[in-house]
Parts: C-alpha cells; structure tokens; sequence
C-alpha cells in the first residue's frame, strides 16, 4: 500500500482564518505519516521535531534515523519534554501566533504602502513567509543583488525550483525574524530596490 507523508511544522502558526484540519485527524486506515517541529513554536535554534506514525513503520523510521544521526540532540528534547511538563504549550502557541499575525500584517501594510503595484505578492493566514512575484517573469537574480546592496536579504524563488538551472520571478520574504521597525524600513528599501529594477 501507499504510505503519505504530512510533514507540517508551520501548522500550528495559524493566525487568521479557520485551522485546517491534519491529514492524519483523518486518517482512518493508518498510511498517514504525521512529522512536525518545536523549532517554529519554541526556539528555532532548538531543531527537535516529532512524528506519528503506525508502530510496525515506527520501528523501521526509527532504525532509518539512527543510521542518519544516531539521535537528536538530547539536551534539547529534555528542554521539550520539561517545557510541555511544566508550562502550557498551547498557551505558548498562540503567543507565537498572535506575534507572527502582527508581524505579518505590518509586513502587508508596508508593501500596500509602498511597493510597485505591479508585484504581486500573498497575503498569509499563517506561517511565516510572504510569496512575492515580479511582473512579465523577470528573474529574481538581478533584484537579489540589488536587496543586498541594500541590506536587505530576499530568498529568490531560484531556491525553490527542483531544477537548479531554472529561473524564477518569485521571492520569498521572512517577517518571523526581523523586528518591527527592520520590517517597516527593510520593505522601504525593498521597494526602492524593486523601482531600480522596474524602471
């Protein structure tokens, strides 16, 4: 039989909109894999994730893992495990999301505000990411360069492709790390970078 991977570490930053439902809450015959992360809700340094999934396949994930990395950081799964004996995740949850949810609509105003109109770009219920998209499929190299010579670091939709030698016209922006104030001046000079290149 076929076996399905959801591997879901942003699902829980949900902030706007209804949750969404797991494909493994649905899941009625066991072929659902279900793996996700504390990195995006606790500490992102702390890379410790989880998976669930039917016993027999369980023995065999675990035996794959062990010959990759013998096991994950131990410090760290102890710091998870006495974090979720001891204080309320959930709790810690929507912290995470009320923070991302703010941080993404400041990011949105400031591209609403002052970036070409002629860039699309999405408008997240969650996660921590913003999709943009040049206009006419320009490639997204030439507007890198020009972010950096800013100070402003964009990842190019080049990243993203399975074939390396393909080019893009997407770019992807981060709100999750940056502060208010790099987020409203970062976008400034972002649409500054993004007229040198359009004009």
């Amino acid at each position: 039989g076929m076996i399905i991977l959801e591997d879901n570490p942003y699902g829980e930053l949900r902030f706007a909109g209804q949750d969404i439902p797991t494909i493994k809450s649905m899941d009625e015959d066991g072929i659902v894999v279900y793996c996700s992360s504390f990195s995006k809700i606790l500490s992102a340094g702390m890379r410790v994730g989880f998976l669930v999934a039917p016993d027999a396949l369980m023995q065999k994930i675990v035996v794959a893992k062990q010959t990759n990395d013998v096991h994950t950081n131990l410090f760290f799964q102890m710091i998870c495990a006495r974090y979720m004996e001891h204080y309320d995740l959930d709790a810690q949850i929507q912290k995470v999301r009320n923070l991302y949810g703010k941080k993404c609509r400041l990011m949105l105003n400031a591209l609403d505000k002052h970036m070409d109109k002629r860039i699309d770009y999405t408008r997240p219920e969650g996660g921590l990411f913003i999709w943009c998209r040049l206009p006419n499929h320009l490639s997204t190299a030439p507007l890198v360069k020009l972010a950096m010579e800013r100070k402003v670091a964009i990842v190019p939709g080049e990243a993203f492709l399975s074939d390396s030698s393909g080019v893009s016209d997407g770019f992807r922006l981060n709100y999750s790390t940056p502060t208010e104030e790099q987020i409203t001046r970062g976008i400034e000079l972002l649409a500054d970078a993004v007229a040198h290149y359009l004009q």
